[in-house]
């Protein structure tokens, strides 16, 4: 057997009999990389918490909290910068149990007749969805008029 053949076969043989543990082992190193630039990130938003709790004054939470007053409010969603081609107003909707319709804006809080056709302008051009509490149901006895 020459030299070159016997290398060859060496070769083939660490290679069959260290493959799946060489798999093992790439595949731990991902691991760890993986661990460690989780951990960086976490660092990061730690920081990040910090900074802004130590920048954070009696003032700028409270006008984090404040809502705008009704007579500057337009009742239109997209104050953050996201606009849509029509007018999508963030009111909502809502029947109680007893009924009554609530509808009121959800930036400025400010409550709005049902009746007005204002109202129901906006209801109409909003994407908001109504809601509804549940209904007391009525209950049924036996020997009454309904139970059969």
């Amino acid at each position: 057997m020459n030299l070159k053949n016997l290398k060859q076969r060496i070769k083939w043989w660490l290679y069959y009999n260290l493959q799946s543990g060489w798999a093992k082992l790439e595949n731990d190193v991902l691991e760890e990389r993986r661990a460690f630039l989780q951990s960086l990130n976490y660092d990061k938003a730690i920081v990040a918490q910090k900074k802004f709790r130590d920048e954070m004054t009696e003032e700028k939470l409270l006008s984090l909290r404040e809502r705008p007053k009704p007579e500057d409010c337009k009742h239109i969603k997209g104050n953050c910068g996201l606009r849509t081609p029509h007018d999508d107003y963030a009111i909502m909707c809502h029947r109680h149990a007893d009924a009554h319709l609530e509808v009121k804006c959800m930036i400025c809080g400010k409550q709005f007749d049902p009746k007005d056709p204002e109202t129901q302008r906006m209801m109409e051009c909003s994407t908001n969805r109504p809601s509804s509490s549940e209904t007391p149901a009525r209950l049924i006895y036996p020997g009454d008029a309904s139970w059969t």
